[in-house]
């Protein structure tokens, strides 16, 4: 989803800039609802920025043209968007019995809510209560959507929340040292912007700002933030350091007297070389050398592919940390809790699980990576099936059915 959201976003912004710098006669200007709609029916931010891009083009133009000119064509941009939107919307409000526009802020905000008490995201997010209930969101979102149970924004009167914001806009700026943008990129950016300004090209330097400052600010509000929530930061910050490097080369080439011929040569050369650089020297190229041609997971792969031929049933449900085996054993996901392992069991009771899957890749890090080892698993379960693959074990285990009712 990540990527082609990001590429109708992109789109998006640059027929925003398009409408900024042509005005409300430009073709362009209709593809700011194309692309934003196109973004909202594949991430719901896709509405957030329509709004921001809509903004943008009612401050820049009430002040350029009349409003005969802007007029319709703004209420024709939003008309647009809806037509696009109209589909999701409907859907989402079909399933929850109410007008519904987006189903993540209920489950983000509740995840936040938990993580302001003092709660790691794991335990907010999967956390079991009394007698192995579910109590973290992702545990038990449908209920949350369904039912509207739960905050729908964040809590900014409580000092805590406010405190976990700043936070999580401490643990963005480490995200964008590494692995997003790196000293490299930013100093160039930081070139770039400064460049901009001075030269009083203020547009450009303060456009990607309109999107940029939203898109690190509103993931505070949730209070957890994974390097793809920053995704979009990376293309904006591009317009910067293009900027910069441009600015390095005229900076090296005036040192020397060359013919117009010879100094655009050079001027490609140089641009091409400090870019080719820059990517070179990018944090994650490591990451993407090393893990060039590989193929992530097939032990997950092939452990959902030999449930699916044990157990045919297209109901069946399984219990994992990712949803990887049940997407291959074409069965229904039921998210692993993250707590103490003997509260799980009765969670799966009430889940009405059939089977569990432990992976050492994918549990690792929490509590029931002790059942990887049968021995430590709770009474009843059985094994039936093992991957050994030395640091991608997995194991499957069937649930007794008088625990579910629903065993094979």
């Amino acid at each position: 989803v990540e990527a082609p959201f990001m590429l109708a976003w992109l789109w998006g912004i640059y027929a925003t800039w398009q409408g900024v710098t042509r005005g409300p006669r430009t073709g362009w200007a209709w593809g700011v609802p194309l692309f934003f709609g196109v973004a909202y029916l594949l991430k719901s931010e896709g509405a957030v920025y329509f709004a921001l891009s809509a903004g943008l083009l009612f401050l820049v133009w009430v002040r350029r043209y009349s409003a005969r000119e802007w007029g319709a064509v703004l209420v024709g941009q939003v008309a647009l968007f809806l037509l696009l939107a109209f589909p999701l919307i409907m859907w989402l409000s079909n399933q929850t019995g109410r007008l519904t526009v987006d189903t993540k802020g209920i489950v983000n905000y509740g995840i936040a809510a938990r993580i302001a008490r003092g709660m790691d995201y794991h335990h907010a997010a999967y956390g079991l209560g009394p007698e192995g209930t579910p109590a973290g969101p992702l545990l038990d979102r449908n209920r949350l959507v369904r039912g509207g149970v739960g905050p729908n924004r964040p809590a900014l009167e409580d000092p805590a929340y406010r405190q976990g914001m700043v936070a999580v806009l401490v643990k963005e700026w480490r995200i964008l040292l590494w692995p997003l943008l790196g000293r490299f990129w930013l100093l160039f950016a930081l070139l770039g912007f400064v460049a901009a300004l001075g030269r009083g090209e203020w547009r450009q330097a303060l456009f990607p700002l309109w999107y940029l400052l939203p898109a690190v600010f509103g993931v505070t509000t949730i209070l957890f933030v994974w390097t793809r929530y920053l995704l979009p930061v990376v293309p904006l910050a591009a317009v910067w350091v293009g900027y910069g490097v441009e600015v390095l080369v005229e900076v090296i080439l005036g040192g020397f007297v060359l013919s117009y011929p010879t100094a655009r040569r050079v001027h490609g050369v140089l641009g091409v070389l400090l870019v080719a650089g820059l990517i070179v020297t990018h944090p994650y190229a490591r990451t993407v050398v090393a893990q060039w041609g590989q193929v992530q997971d097939l032990e997950q792969q092939a452990a959902g592919q030999w449930l699916r031929e044990y157990d045919p049933s297209p109901d069946k449900r399984i219990m994992s940390t990712t949803s990887q085996v049940p997407y291959y054993a074409e069965g229904v996901h039921v998210p692993m809790p993250v707590d103490e392992p003997a509260l799980i069991p009765q969670y799966a009771r009430l889940k009405r699980v059939q089977y569990v899957v432990i992976s050492e890749v994918k549990d690792r890090d929490r509590p029931t990576i002790v059942w990887l080892n049968p021995q430590n698993a709770p009474d009843g379960w059985t094994v039936i099936h093992t991957v050994d693959d030395p640091g991608r074990r997995l194991v499957i285990y069937r649930v007794p059915e008088e625990d579910c009712g629903c065993g094979k």
